[in-house]
């Protein structure tokens, strides 16, 4: 567990501050909404990232060996890393998907009202 939050923490940082110096001349010649919208584009970038990080550094196991495959009767009739690797892009891409809703929201709102 430690080992995926400090993937993950690391990798939203780097990825935060790394958009932010590489974008800055651009950025820094914006004003108001559009700079507000830009800096939440990093920062879901940065946040997406670590849940892709996390997720992954947390689920390497299932990804290596598979998840349990089970009949209907609840009964185990064997793993499928096929399914383990489907079962992580799935959550990967919820995970992505959840923040941006959040974190666009009040920024077009708050962009739109300027």
């Amino acid at each position: 567990m430690t080992k995926g939050y400090i993937g993950a923490v690391t990798s939203s940082i780097l990825i935060a501050v790394g958009l932010n110096r590489l974008f800055n001349p651009i950025t820094s010649r914006m004003g108001g909404g559009k700079k507000l919208v830009i800096s939440t584009l990093f920062n879901w970038i940065a946040v997406s990232s670590a849940n892709a990080v996390n997720i992954s550094l947390m689920w390497n196991k299932e990804l290596r060996e598979g998840i349990a495959i089970k009949d209907e009767n609840g009964k185990e009739v064997g793993k499928s890393v096929i399914a383990g690797k489907t079962a992580l892009y799935q959550t990967i891409s919820s995970w992505m998907i959840i923040p941006f809703c959040v974190m666009f929201g009040p920024a077009l709102v708050i962009a739109l009202m300027k």
